[in-house]
């Protein structure tokens, strides 16, 4: 005959577990939560920290590029463009006295004015 009984081995019959041992479970469970959390406000500290480098970043590109734009309108003026070319190339305006219109020639029917 059996000398135990048969549900009393090792893995024989289910032990509820005691208090302490849910206190423990319940305890490393929100330990474990709370690690999770401050990782997750560590990470999203560092997002905004990054994202608000970019939108200052972006803020000063816009900026650039609004100074970029002025300077091309100042500099493709047309009275800008006169005084550089006054004052670097020699050149002038003539006057009105000195210039000499000349009428376009009417097209030939047929004849488009690319084609030689």
């Amino acid at each position: 005959m059996a000398k135990r009984p048969i549900g009393a081995g090792r893995g024989g019959a289910k032990r509820m577990a005691s208090p302490r041992g849910r206190i423990v479970l319940v305890l490393i469970g929100f330990v474990l939560v709370a690690i999770g959390v401050n990782l997750r406000r560590v990470y999203g500290f560092g997002q905004a920290k990054r994202i608000s480098e970019l939108q200052q970043r972006r803020e000063a590109l816009i900026s650039e590029q609004l100074k970029l734009q002025d300077a091309i309108r100042i500099a493709s003026d047309r009275q800008h463009l006169i005084a550089i070319a006054q004052s670097r190339l020699h050149m002038r305006l003539p006057a009105t006295n000195q210039v000499i219109s000349l009428p376009r020639r009417p097209l030939v029917r047929g004849r488009d004015s690319l084609t030689p």
